[in-house]
């Protein structure tokens, strides 16, 4: 039986299974710099932690730090509601009617580290609104209609270490033009 413990880890090493070194999220592309794509396959979607409501009173009772909606769909007013909630440091959202007036409100969260939002309706002013927030340090874009100028907003969040932009109309100059002014940014899209 130790035996066939040893193969099985020299299989898993010599394959590189379980290395975790590109954390990249559901579908889209993934590129360390223009022009270098690499396509994802969209993994089946998780469940939804619970009502936003319990997961609210769960927060504030310190007993989880992060809120996840992934088939509830996520509006304006619920994004406000959970920037008033404490103790958050992701929000997960899949699909949202959000629009940047909710991304402003989360904005607003003292501790945020990671956003994960799919919106048709967050622009470049949902970018200039989330620039403010300090302590980002993962934001997921999925199908918001942003631009390459609307990017550069983001250059002055200074705990930002991934940008990942899914089905957005960037291009690999605007990519460029933000990586030039955020060199050690790991951007995918």
């Amino acid at each position: 039986m130790p035996r066939l413990i040893v193969i099985l880890l020299l299989v898993c090493i010599a394959t590189g299974c379980g290395r975790g070194d590109d954390p990249v999220p559901a579908g889209g592309d993934h590129a360390h710099g223009p022009g270098h794509r690499h396509t994802h396959p969209e993994p089946p979607p998780p469940a939804d932690d619970g009502p936003l409501e319990a997961q609210l009173a769960q927060a504030e009772a310190g007993q989880r730090d992060f809120v996840r909606l992934w088939t509830r769909h996520a509006t304006d007013d619920d994004a406000r509601r959970i920037a008033g909630a404490g103790g958050l440091v992701r929000v997960i959202f899949n699909d949202t009617s959000m629009t940047d007036e909710g991304l402003a409100a989360l904005a607003m969260m003292p501790a945020l580290e990671t956003l994960r939002l799919r919106s048709a309706k967050v622009t470049d002013a949902g970018l200039a609104a989330i620039a403010r927030c300090k302590t980002l340090r993962h934001l997921i874009l999925l199908d918001a209609p942003i631009t390459d100028a609307g990017l550069l907003h983001l250059k002055d969040l200074p705990a930002l270490e991934s940008l990942y932009l899914i089905n957005t109309p960037v291009t690999n100059d605007g990519v460029a033009a933000l990586l030039q002014q955020r060199p050690g940014l790991h951007v995918h899209w």
